[in-house]
């Protein structure tokens, strides 16, 4: 008990005052005003053919990210699909 109540009157406490110097700014102060646009866009070569024409008829009306657009259409026709449909190509099995 005497051991907490020393530990407590410590210096080594936090000193609401001591984290306001200047001289010790924040994480976030510091990087503040570096805003950054991440990831960059798309290029326009990735929404070639079917699927750009749905992701472009979609974006009018949606406040999502055309990307996530086209990620999403291609994975859900991906799982719609399924795993029957497949060529071969060159004599593979």
């Amino acid at each position: 008990m005497a051991q907490e109540i020393e530990t407590a009157q410590s210096p080594r406490m936090f000193d609401r005052e001591a984290a306001k110097t200047p001289s010790q700014s924040s994480p976030i102060e510091e990087t503040r005003h570096q805003v950054t646009r991440w990831p960059p866009a798309l290029a326009s070569q990735a929404f070639y053919g079917l699927a750009g024409d749905i992701v472009h008829a979609i974006e009018r009306y949606s406040e999502s990210d055309p990307a996530a657009l086209l990620i999403q259409l291609l994975a859900g026709f991906g799982s719609a699909a399924g795993h029957g449909p497949r060529f071969r190509v060159e004599g593979s099995p």
